[in-house]
């Protein structure tokens, strides 16, 4: 199995953009609006799906690869760890949108309000999320199959920063190309991503430990 990334990237930004504009079209000026309380859930719902699959089919894909005994028990947490993150991401935005909606009535006038919400409800924020959460996802499900590894498999399982090496690699990516863990600096200590929009991930590289029972 290998994960596609731009097809779990473009379904999150089609669910998540739908969410933004259907809020979008609910403001006027005057302080009428939507409930964030719903818009809050509707960005879980948007997200948790597609980021427990992700995670779950990036830990199985690890397994599979190192030969694991079971490559399919792997992932088993997704759902929980989805759920979590989703309704974290969800209240993050909530919070976040609800301050630039009120700033843009504040600096705009009837006339230019919905000019100015089109700059917070848009496809590229909407994008920037998808992009972020896939790269959270893949990265958070390896690691729990890499840990799950190290258990069972008797591997000790080396993560090493790998970058796309091509001219869209940011400054804070580029000098993280193949240096392992222990060198990754503490911001940097979860892995990728490292910022909003990163595509990074992890190179695995396992080492057999000799079973001292086989001794």
């Amino acid at each position: 199995m290998s994960i596609d990334r731009n097809k779990g990237e473009k379904e999150v930004t089609a669910a998540i953009l739908l969410v933004l504009l259907a809020m979008q079209d609910t403001f006027d000026w005057y302080g009428r609006g939507g409930s964030w309380q719903e818009f809050e859930n509707q960005i879980v719902t948007a997200l948790e799906e597609p980021l427990a699959k992700t995670y779950r089919d990036s830990a199985t894909d690890l397994a599979d690869r190192y030969k694991a005994a079971e490559p399919g028990a792997y992932g088993e947490g997704a759902e929980q760890w989805a759920g979590q993150r989703a309704r974290e991401i969800a209240a993050s935005m909530r919070a976040g949108t609800e301050k630039r909606v009120e700033a843009a009535r504040e600096r705009s006038t009837p006339e230019t309000f919905k000019d100015e919400l089109s700059g917070i409800f848009n496809r590229s924020r909407a994008e920037s999320v998808a992009v972020t959460e896939i790269t959270v996802s893949i990265t958070a499900g390896e690691r729990d199959a890499a840990k799950r590894l190290e258990d069972e498999e008797n591997l000790l399982m080396v993560a090493v920063w790998r970058t796309e090496q091509d001219s869209s690699v940011c400054p804070v990516c580029r000098p993280m190309h193949g240096k392992p863990e222990s060198e990754w600096p503490e911001a940097l200590r979860d892995g990728p991503p490292a910022h909003p929009n990163c595509r990074c991930q992890i190179e695995w590289r396992p080492t057999k430990i000799p079973n001292p029972k086989a001794a």
